[in-house]
């Protein structure tokens, strides 16, 4: 008796059947999310599963604030800086750490135009170096979180800190009260996930927005 020679395709028709709608569905969604997901100016900002938000490392962006463009480099950590490059957790150089909100961040400017790029290059960087963990609605708590995370959790060694505080940290505060860090891996996965899916589906995209 001879042999089937039927595929598995042949020998199951509606998997099959199922298995086409489903592929054909991903790739009518990615391309239409290629057409109509608008440019996204914020992609190298995310969120963080235990102070809130930040900004994603290794990033070279343009950003947008109202009709301007400018650009926008992280570091190794996370953090604005005047190129991507690598930070290690600890240096024999002084280190100084500034956080705080937009102004710290630098909305709006260039990193060399912002006051900690300014410091940045006005100090010896053979013995000094600056970073900046600022990032935009931040607030005490979020900066409390993240100096947690950077200290207890990365392992990030520092010299001076400079904390700048703003009138908006009032009601940022507020907003991040029921806010609660985790050091959940499976959190940082939907994160991830999340900021994957609403950039390439123009179905989860639109769900979302």
């Amino acid at each position: 008796m001879a042999k089937d020679q039927k595929s598995w395709f042949e020998r199951n028709p509606k998997r099959t059947i199922l298995l086409t709608v489903i592929i054909t569905t991903l790739l009518l969604d990615w391309i239409a999310g290629l057409i109509f997901i608008p440019e996204d100016y914020n992609k190298f900002r995310r969120p963080h599963y235990y102070y809130h938000h930040d900004l994603s490392p290794n990033e070279k962006e343009f950003a947008k604030w109202g009709d301007h463009l400018y650009k926008t480099y992280t570091n190794s950590l996370g953090f604005r800086d005047s190129r991507m490059r690598e930070v290690s957790l600890k240096s024999g150089k002084k280190r100084i750490l500034f956080i705080g909100d937009s102004f710290t961040e630098g909305i709006a400017m260039n990193y060399e135009q912002t006051f900690v790029g300014i410091i940045d290059d006005y100090v010896n960087k053979s013995k000094t170096e600056v970073l900046n963990a600022g990032v935009v609605s931040y607030s005490p708590k979020l900066y409390y979180l993240k100096l947690k995370y950077l200290i207890e959790v990365l392992g990030l060694e520092f010299d001076e800190l400079f904390v700048f505080l703003d009138i908006s940290d009032i009601q940022d505060e507020f907003i991040y009260e029921k806010f609660e860090p985790a050091l959940d891996p499976t959190k940082k996965f939907s994160y991830q996930m999340n900021k994957l899916l609403r950039r390439h589906s123009f179905i989860y995209y639109s769900i979302q927005s």
